[in-house]
């Protein structure tokens, strides 16, 4: 028995296909996100008038370890997370936090101004402003 596969192990294999079965709505519930990897860092999506803003639980995850692209209309995050101690118990290795790498893509609008888009990471959530372009931003007309 010395080469099957750990019961936890099994679960967490479960866990991360159950999890990848449901997609959720982002960025005005247009379209779907696409993320892989060891684990998926949930994110949150936010519509200000001038700009989107992505928030997303990173902990443990350093600046260095997060990559971040916008090409042809699709936002990727890259990153990845190292496990830092296992406790053995009775021949068991009991891992409760995800490790490794993860992949989060989400397609933006076309209104995004990618020259200004910024990131960073405080605290275990890493932040992304992604301002929209001027002309997709509200414009106030005087009436005369």
């Amino acid at each position: 028995m010395a080469n099957s596969p750990r019961p936890f192990d099994l679960l967490q294999d479960f866990n991360r296909a159950y999890g990848n079965l449901f997609r959720s709505p982002v960025l005005r519930g247009e379209r779907d996100f696409f993320g892989a990897g060891d684990w998926v860092p949930p994110a949150d999506i936010k519509e200000e008038s001038a700009c989107y803003l992505i928030t997303m639980d990173v902990p443990g995850v350093a600046g260095d370890d997060i990559d971040i692209t916008v090409h042809d209309g699709m936002l990727t995050i890259r990153g990845k997370r190292e496990t830092e101690s296992k406790k053995e118990e009775n021949n068991m290795v009991r891992i409760e936090r995800s490790s490794g790498q993860f992949v989060r893509q989400f397609q933006l609008p076309n209104a995004i101004d990618c020259d200004a888009v910024d990131a960073n990471v405080k605290a275990g959530v890493l932040t992304i402003k992604l301002p929209k372009a001027r002309e997709s931003q509200p414009k106030r007309i005087k009436v005369r």
